[in-house]
């Protein structure tokens, strides 16, 4: 199974995007902030990682 890092702050569009992708068999893996995306990227080797642009952290 593919997964995917999701690095969104706002719950309404997490929720959005999960049942999206989750429909379509990728396990998501998600992220509040920059600092725990780049620490579950490291960590998780997501096959893609999905990211706001405006996201807080660095």
């Amino acid at each position: 199974m593919k997964r995917i890092l999701y690095v969104e702050d706002n719950f309404q569009n997490k929720r959005l995007v999960r049942k999206i992708l989750s429909a379509k068999g990728y396990a998501v893996l998600e992220a509040d902030d920059g600092e725990s995306g780049v620490r579950m990227a490291s960590a998780e080797m997501p096959d893609l990682i999905l990211m706001d642009i405006s996201i807080p952290g660095h």
